[in-house]
């Protein structure tokens, strides 16, 4: 009997170690560890019997463990295995072995988008990246496979500017420990924290528009070098996502052009009855934006965060107003009179005014534009806090407002 316990323990702990070079899995030789996440690991391995290289997934314990899973997880497998498209990782096949299940994927030679987010990039550049990616979803959302886990880290780039999408309906489960990982949720479709669509987060259904919403993060990412919802823990960053509006693209990176911002944040909307109704449509945008770039000569250099000295004066002076509006409020709504019913201070309806250029400059014009929105946003955070009412910008502009004195007059009307 203690043979047998020692021979299971032993098959056990080789099971739950990590795999070495010259490793053998059935037929595939390990040659590396690529990558190490909340499913498992990642490795180079050669195919002894038809001589290639493969990236062989191998699912963590935890996982490996859970029937219902595995048998999800070949299901999902079996679905991406018929995609066919040259900006789709192929999937090759699921090999079970030593108790463990392994997927024997395409393996990709490149850098993926995370680390080219490193780097400038030129317009034409991103224009390239951007609708690649694209046509890799309208191939995969027309055979019925949503990615669901759409995210920089997830999408490789060759030398020659090949894209490559991986895990297709595959990466989809994991523990909820912190940004990089997913949420695990019966009836939900699952996908990566900071790159989630809000109805996801509500364990709402899920269809393509899901993927747009993670692919116009990743494409704001890659136009700001941020990503517009991340923060410093789980709750922050989901907040966020469900109810708080990115700041302008065009403000960190005025070389933007307008159109292409107006598609990330259509690809953004909150509600997906405001976003593209399907990839096929935003790639349509995409192309109709990047004709008209084109048309206008322009092969500009996207900066990260490499604005002229006068604009960062500008927006140096934006975040001391900011701070200098939130130390008053603290003040003001502090010595406010209370409400003598509700005993609240009484509400006070704010006006954020247009700035505007000193110069006809088209981008620092959309500098401003941006500006204005960007501090309304901030303000309308303090609403939660202190007894503020924002006028929205969009009424502002509508009714012509440009001073204080006609701000006046309109709230009190």
């Amino acid at each position: 009997m203690s043979t047998v316990t020692e021979h299971a323990n032993k098959q056990e702990s080789v099971a739950e170690s990590e795999l070495v070079t010259g490793d053998r899995i059935g037929r595939f030789i390990i040659s590396s560890r690529l990558g190490k996440g909340g499913m498992g690991e990642v490795y180079q391995a050669q195919d002894s019997r038809l001589k290639r290289t493969v990236a062989l997934k191998r699912l963590s314990a935890h996982l490996r463990a859970d029937p219902l899973y595995r048998r999800r997880f070949e299901e999902e497998a079996e679905r991406a295995s018929r995609l066919n498209d040259s900006h789709i990782a192929a999937v090759h096949d699921v090999l079970e072995e030593r108790g463990e299940t392994f997927l024997v994927l395409e393996f990709v030679e490149g850098a993926t988008l995370r680390e080219r987010l490193k780097q400038p990039m030129s317009l034409e550049q991103f224009f390239s990246i951007a609708d690649q990616c694209l046509q890799a979803l309208v191939v995969a959302h027309a055979q019925g496979v949503l990615h669901c886990d759409i995210k920089p880290e997830n999408i490789m780039l060759s030398s020659d500017g090949q894209v490559k999408i991986l895990d297709f309906g595959v990466a989809r489960r994991f523990t909820r420990s912190d940004q990089s990982t997913t949420i695990d949720r019966p009836g939900t479709i699952y996908g990566t924290l900071a790159y989630m669509a809000p109805e996801v987060l509500l364990e709402k259904p899920a269809d393509a528009r899901t993927d747009i919403f993670s692919l116009g993060v990743v494409f704001y990412e890659l136009l700001t070098g941020e990503n517009p919802f991340i923060a410093d823990s789980f709750v922050e960053t989901s907040d966020r996502i469900r109810g708080e509006t990115p700041a302008p693209i065009r403000i960190t990176n005025s070389e933007v052009p307008e159109n292409l911002e107006k598609l990330v944040n259509r690809a953004m909307a909150k509600d997906p009855a405001q976003r593209y109704c399907s990839v096929h449509e935003m790639l349509c945008d995409l192309r109709v934006v990047e004709g008209d770039v084109t048309a206008s000569g322009l092969a500009r250099l996207l900066p990260r965060k490499q604005e002229p000295k006068s604009k960062g004066r500008v927006v140096l002076a934006t975040l001391a107003g900011l701070l200098a509006i939130a130390l008053f409020a603290g003040l003001y709504f502090k010595s406010k009179p209370m409400n003598r019913l509700s005993g609240r201070p009484t509400p006070v309806q704010l006006a954020v005014l247009p700035f505007t250029a000193s110069s006809d400059d088209p981008n620092t014009q959309a500098l401003c534009n941006g500006l204005t929105e960007t501090l309304a946003v901030k303000l309308t955070q303090l609403t939660g806090a202190y007894p503020l009412q924002v006028v929205p910008t969009s009424e502002v502009r509508a009714e012509g407002i440009s001073n204080a004195e006609q701000a006046r007059k309109a709230i009190a009307g």
